[in-house]
């Protein structure tokens, strides 16, 4: 009889936390992440004893035994499993759910807060959609805008760095093109891009410059993983041609 009353409370109490679903996060595979729990934002009648998590597949499937939980701190300022990191060595492109409940001091079990997590590749690639060159007049006053396509696969969304430097190695950029910008979108995993450089390259010398311009690394929104380009166009040569003078002044005829 005993046992049933329990049940029952357990069924009747919430603990002022409801079922919450929140925008899907990502995480790249393999990497540890930590989630919390603020204790400053529940109610808890008798205090908190226990908060519970759980990880399950969005589509019921099997878990994959590579999503790990474990708790820090668990014998001090833990002990009431409020933070849980969370490995996430699963299936890349599947979406998980995590799920927290709260366990007070009258042993009354609160509703889910649910978080729904999807596992992107560890290492994505990405290079010049091309090994074509370019030429360019030295900068007159008068930028001229050249663009460069960039394949990618597997990185989504994500940062895009890159770097511009001159003839004697000097780096005169270190430039970066951000996911939801107002012309890029990198919004799906696999696609094409364009970089757009304004031509301030100027050369003041009686020949030819060759400058470079060169991929650095993409790095995911979610996370931070860095992943570097692969393949074999990862630079390209910008020839600019000497600045043509005028010496003297308009004269009157």
């Amino acid at each position: 009889m005993k046992s049933i009353k329990q049940l029952f409370l357990i069924l009747l109490c919430t603990v002022g936390f409801s079922y919450t679903l929140f925008a899907q996060q990502e995480v790249t595979n393999s990497l540890t992440r930590q989630y919390e729990i603020d204790l400053t934002k529940v109610t808890a009648p008798g205090g908190v004893k226990m908060i519970n998590w759980v990880v399950e597949t969005k589509d019921a499937s099997v878990l994959d035994p590579g999503i790990v939980l474990a708790y820090p701190n668990e014998s001090t300022t833990n002990a009431d499993h409020h933070i849980v990191d969370i490995t996430w060595d699963g299936t890349v492109g599947k979406t998980y759910v995590i799920k927290a409940t709260l366990l007070d001091g009258n042993d009354c079990l609160s509703e889910a807060v649910s978080q729904e997590v999807i596992i992107l590749p560890s290492d994505g690639d990405f290079m010049f959609a091309d090994a074509t060159d370019i030429t360019v007049c030295s900068f007159n006053g008068s930028a001229e805008t050249k663009t460069f396509d960039v394949t990618y696969a597997g990185v989504k969304p994500w940062k895009l760095y890159y770097k511009i430097t001159d003839k004697d190695g000097t780096v005169k950029d270190n430039l970066v093109v951000q996911e939801g910008g107002a012309d890029k979108e990198f919004t799906t995993s696999t696609g094409t891009i364009t970089i757009d450089i304004d031509n301030f390259f100027i050369n003041n010398d009686a020949t030819d410059q060759d400058w470079t311009v060169e991929l650095i690394k993409a790095v995911s929104v979610a996370d931070g993983h860095e992943t570097m380009p692969k393949g074999a166009n990862l630079a390209k040569t910008i020839t600019v041609h000497p600045l043509p003078v005028i010496n003297g002044t308009i004269v009157l005829k």
